[in-house]
């Protein structure tokens, strides 16, 4: 506890100074806390101890994310943490996970946000409340009730007029199953982040997020496929016919489904032929590198 104390009283004597090659100098400094704080959260033994680094570690990004200018800074050096940009660069998603000794996972995200029409910025913590959530396909949530995910990806979305981003995640579940999500994030009027949206065609639905549960022994691909304007993703089945709807046997059967984007509207395809592009898409249906399970 005193080293994380130390660190904080560190950083906050940092706040509010410096301007341009300072500035950098100075988010350097932030960025070699947080590298420390990252490294003994995900070496300590015990879930509290793990829960003690982590609490530090968000005070800390959350104080380097106030400052001007924090916005353009890249993180290279903090340990599996992701760090994405909206294609229009109207926000940045910061997430990690913070693991469980039981193979579960807590998940943190902070949104950072361009306030349309000024220079600033509005920074919002999201609060995991997976576990918690009931009809996850259909609520709208916001970022005091989150369905946490390891984000891989932002696709743009236009429809009538309003912007949506589909957000590509991995969330590790527990010790059976892992699960990779698709969800929607939008703004309200005064810039507010809802999740979830009703922009998704399946065959008999159309839920405002999706969600895959399968087997934590496999892996399965999720990825955006921007020339084709689809979605790719693995078809999950069970190993026996007996056992469907058990999802620690659910794996991929060598097919693939899709959604495509069309005029706003996710349309979901099933069993595409990706044959044609055999050899170039192989090595990208693996899990990205930052969404492994991080274990000790």
């Amino acid at each position: 506890m005193k080293q994380i104390l130390l660190i904080i009283i560190v950083i906050l004597s940092l706040t509010g100074y410096g301007q341009g090659k300072e500035n950098v100098k100075i988010f350097q400094k932030y960025e070699d806390s947080l590298s420390t704080l990252r490294e003994l959260t995900l070496s300590a033994k015990s879930d509290a101890k793990r829960e003690e680094y982590n609490q530090g570690f968000i005070t800390v990004f959350k104080t380097m994310l106030s400052q001007d200018e924090s916005y353009e800074y890249l993180f290279t050096s903090i340990p599996s943490i992701g760090d994405l940009r909206s294609p229009d660069n109207v926000f940045r998603m910061i997430t990690w996970n913070l693991p469980q000794n039981n193979r579960t996972h807590k998940y943190y995200c902070l949104l950072q946000i361009h306030i349309k029409g000024s220079k600033d910025y509005a920074l919002y913590e999201l609060i995991d409340k997976s576990d918690e959530i009931t009809r996850a396909l259909n609520r709208q949530l916001d970022h005091t009730n989150w369905y946490g995910a390891l984000y891989s990806d932002i696709i743009l979305v236009k429809k009538k007029r309003k912007t949506y981003y589909t957000l590509l995640g991995w969330d590790g579940h527990n010790e059976l199953t892992s699960k990779k999500v698709i969800d929607v994030l939008h703004f309200t009027s005064s810039n507010k982040p809802k999740f979830g949206a009703q922009i998704f065609k399946l065959s008999k639905s159309s839920p405002r997020r999706i969600i895959f549960e399968y087997s934590e022994k496999v892996t399965m691909s999720l990825k955006w496929e921007a020339k084709r304007k689809q979605i790719v993703f693995d078809h999950l089945a069970p190993t026996e016919e007996d056992l469907r709807g058990l999802k620690q046997y659910y794996v991929p059967d060598m097919s693939f489904d899709a959604l495509e984007l069309k005029k706003g509207t996710w349309i979901y395809l099933k069993d595409v032929d990706i044959r044609v592009t055999k050899g170039k898409y192989d090595q990208q249906y693996n899990n990205p590198k930052e969404l492994k399970r991080i274990e000790e």
